[in-house]
């Protein structure tokens, strides 16, 4: 069982004990079809979650497609210096933006605090730090 597949369990199971978790499905996959040379377990996340939203003031958002799309446009405008082409913003954590690099064939995962430094790798793939999330009760981590 993939990585994404396994927590894609267990935010269902979460769910159905009725935590604070919301899971768009509407998606097409003709849109992600469009995106392949992403990585792979993202797209996989994709295809179950049009949006996933966590917390009762949605404190933890994961991104629907279109708003990463509409998203990443935007942050290329408006922080063209602070985040190179590749990295794809499909999280707000918090006030963080989680950010992936979808040239790389891993999806490393970043975060910027804020919206207002670099963003920093955290040395993960999309599906190690959706595992992360889950792990830590979608709590931030990366403080500590």
């Amino acid at each position: 069982m993939s990585g994404v597949t396994k927590a894609i369990k267990q935010i269902d199971e979460m769910i159905n004990n009725n935590r604070d978790i919301q899971v768009e499905k509407e998606q097409g996959l003709d849109d992600i079809s469009s995106l392949n040379d992403w990585p792979e377990d993202y797209l996989q996340f994709l295809s179950y979650s049009n949006g996933l939203y966590v917390g009762e003031y949605y404190d933890c958002m994961f991104y629907s497609l279109n708003e990463v799309i509409a998203l990443s446009s935007t942050e290329r405008e408006m922080q063209r210096h602070l985040c190179p082409d590749s990295l794809v913003p499909i999280a707000h954590y918090y006030g963080d933006t989680i950010y992936i690099d979808c040239k790389d064939s891993r999806g490393t995962v970043y975060y910027s605090l804020e919206g207002i430094d670099d963003p920093v790798s955290f040395n993960m793939s999309f599906s190690e730090f959706l595992q992360k999330c889950i792990d830590c009760k979608f709590q931030v981590f990366w403080d500590n």
